[in-house]
């Protein structure tokens, strides 16, 4: 997973929002945005919430930085 891919993550205290993040999952790689709550020292997610978005085309894959 990488949470800035097509825009930055943003930590709020212990609110950490990605809404251009994207996950790879058997060979592919999907766009990704997630929301959590994090412990006070950052080290754990108290709540996880996410949507899985559209499969980034492999073409695309270099420019944005994501592998094979």
């Amino acid at each position: 997973m990488k949470t800035s891919i097509f825009s930055k993550a943003v930590l709020d205290g212990t609110k950490l929002t990605a809404k251009g993040g994207a996950v790879r999952s058997s060979g592919h790689w999907y766009s990704l945005s997630f929301h959590c709550d994090l412990t006070k020292d950052w080290m754990k997610a108290k709540t996880f919430s996410f949507e899985l978005g559209k499969e980034i085309p492999e073409k695309d894959w270099e420019k944005l930085g994501l592998w094979r």
